[in-house]
């Protein structure tokens, strides 16, 4: 997940070096690629960041796309965490 201060942001699912799916989170609908960008549709439409109708979500947003990050990870991360950044690749 990448956002910066003018909140350009990016959701990118990485897997064995392959790009699995990458979004952005304010529009999510129509910004899904990857290699298998609906590997995990059935998730993000729980979330709320699409709809069944394959529409943007009601809660489509950075705050549900870092649900997402946290539940592949394993690591919650919050939008502003308290040292101003989040670093590094997680070997999971």
């Amino acid at each position: 997940m990448f956002r910066n201060v003018n909140h350009d942001q990016i959701f990118t699912h990485w897997v064995g070096g392959r790009e699995i799916l990458t979004f952005d989170p304010r529009f999510p609908s129509d910004s899904r690629g990857g290699e298998d960008p609906d590997r995990h549709l059935a998730e993000i439409c729980v979330l709320g960041l699409v709809t069944e109708n394959g529409e943007d979500g009601p809660d489509a947003g950075v705050h549900r796309a870092l649900a997402r990050a946290a539940h592949l990870t394993g690591m919650h991360v919050t939008e502003h965490p308290r040292d101003g950044a989040v670093h590094g690749v997680l070997d999971h």
